[in-house]
C-alpha cells in the first residue's frame, strides 16, 4: 500500500513537470514564430516620414549631392528600379535588395536605404507588426 501511494505520487510530480516542459516550448516557440512572420498587406501600410512625397523628395536629394551616382544614371537600366525591404517593428528596414531587368550594380540604392530614417511600420489588427514593401522606382532626369 505505501508502495503504491510512493509511485503515484512521483508519477504524478513527473507528469507535472512533463506538461510544464511542453507548455513551456509551445509558448517559447510560438512566440519566435509570431516575432518572425512579415506582413504582405497591412493596415495601414508603413510610411516613411512625411509620407511618399517627402521619400521621392529625401531620394532626389541624396542623388543631387551624390554627383558620382548622378553622373552614372545616363542609363535606363540604373532610373528604373524596384526596392524590396521589410520594415521592421522599430521603423528601421532590413533585407533590401535592390532589383531591375538588367544586372546592373544597384548598391547605391541598398546603401541609400540604409541611411534611411526610421519608417513608421505597418499594423494588423491594431499590433504593430513586420511588413514586405516594394517600392518601384523611376528616375526623371530631365
Amino acid at each position: 500500500m505505501y508502495f503504491r501511494g510512493f509511485f503515484l505520487s512521483c508519477l504524478m510530480s513527473n507528469l507535472f513537470w512533463i506538461l510544464l516542459t511542453i507548455l513551456f516550448f509551445k509558448s517559447t516557440s510560438a512566440f519566435s514564430q509570431e516575432d518572425t512572420l512579415i506582413y504582405e498587406n497591412p493596415q495601414p501600410e508603413p510610411e516613411f516620414p512625411g509620407g511618399f512625397d517627402s521619400l521621392m523628395v529625401w531620394i532626389q536629394q541624396d542623388l543631387l549631392y551624390n554627383e558620382e551616382v548622378y553622373a552614372e544614371m545616363g542609363s535606363h537600366c540604373f532610373t528604373h528600379v524596384f526596392l524590396d525591404f521589410v520594415v521592421e517593428k522599430d521603423g528601421t528596414l532590413s533585407h533590401i535588395k535592390a532589383h531591375n531587368k538588367c544586372s546592373t550594380d544597384l548598391s547605391y540604392y541598398v546603401d541609400l536605404l540604409q541611411r534611411s530614417p526610421k519608417w513608421s511600420p505597418g499594423k494588423y489588427r491594431g499590433q504593430v507588426v513586420r511588413c514586405r514593401y516594394r517600392l518601384p522606382l523611376t528616375i526623371d532626369l530631365e
